[in-house]
């Protein structure tokens, strides 16, 4: 049972800004930034919020992008050392027993190429959407 303060912790969220999921859904399709920016004014942002939103939905997208990197590096390391471990298996129990061995080089390829893919994803920069003087990149 929630107390009262959790309760109302739930009422008193806001509901998910549009602007911002409309410029993340635009940085994550990689669009031109500043398409996007000059998009969020004419939906009734000022040049100052659009360009406070367009770094959030960057950072956002980014961080996205960088967890699904480390994700898919675990994934892609395991399965190439589930692969190792069954040809080293294999091997030790040919070595002792006499026989074939096999090797498991579709998983060892899989996960390495998986795990090189993740490594890719997560050192992946997109530009941001402001110069470093602070000017917009809108009006470019």
């Amino acid at each position: 049972m929630g107390t009262a303060s959790s309760q109302d912790d739930v009422w008193n969220r806001k509901a998910p800004d549009p602007l911002f999921a409309f410029a993340v859904e635009r940085v994550a399709g990689r669009s031109d930034l500043a398409r996007v920016e000059k998009e969020l004014v004419k939906k009734g942002a000022s040049a100052d919020e659009a360009r406070e939103i367009l770094d959030r939905a960057c950072a956002s997208v980014e961080a996205s992008r960088r967890q699904a990197g480390v994700y898919q590096m675990l994934v892609g390391g395991l399965v190439a050392l589930a692969g190792i471990g069954v040809t080293i298996w294999s091997y030790t129990r040919a070595d002792s027993q006499g026989g074939r061995y096999g090797i498991a080089w579709g998983a060892i390829v899989v996960g390495i190429v998986g795990f090189f893919r993740g490594l890719s994803a997560y050192r992946e920069r997109r530009p941001t959407p402001l110069r470093r003087d602070g000017e917009s990149t809108a009006g470019k």
